[in-house]
């Protein structure tokens, strides 16, 4: 196995930082602030950089706290607990946005392609999807690989299989 210094690791991920071009419609570009989407470091820095910020962010009151690279979804017991708790996370970077979603008229709070509900404790998750216009929607000639595209609909058919019969 091999072993990298700290010193020999931190030059490799300064290198792989500073190339950060991307390629998109026979184009190439360069992202000017923060990293390239596609970036092969994007997922393993934000899940670095988040994971530092959760650690001296979070308290064990959240009721229910759960990421997905930079996404994050939080259920707190009092409206004040949710204010603190997103001053805590702006608190690292003036960069961290924030939207808020509350509660539909269903009780349910959207996540992804999810909806999740805290009723006397249990937890209990719905398939869910935003209505989108239909000029969102993924064109077959997108720019994505047809491997990529064939994944995506397969983990959104795995997705919705566990979340239609996951209750807590």
């Amino acid at each position: 196995m091999m072993r990298f210094s700290l010193g020999e690791v931190k030059d490799v991920i300064e290198a792989a930082l500073e190339c950060n071009i991307f390629y998109f419609d026979d184009k190439f570009y360069k992202q000017k602030q923060g990293l390239a989407i596609g970036h092969r470091m994007v997922l393993v820095l934000a899940v670095i950089v988040f994971h530092h910020i959760e650690k001296s962010s979070l308290t064990s009151g959240n009721l229910l706290y759960k990421r997905y690279i930079g996404d994050v979804f939080i259920v707190e017991t009092t409206e004040e607990d949710f204010v603190e708790t997103l001053k805590r996370l702006k608190f690292h970077d003036a960069n961290i946005t924030s939207t808020r979603e509350d509660l539909g008229r269903d009780g349910f709070l959207p996540f992804f392609s999810a909806k999740t509900q805290i009723s006397e404790g249990h937890k209990e998750h719905l398939w869910y999807r935003k209505s989108a216009p239909p000029n969102r929607l993924l064109h077959s000639r997108s720019a994505c690989p047809i491997y990529t595209e064939a994944h995506v609909v397969q983990n959104l058919l795995k997705t919705k299989e566990k979340l239609w019969l996951l209750r807590d």
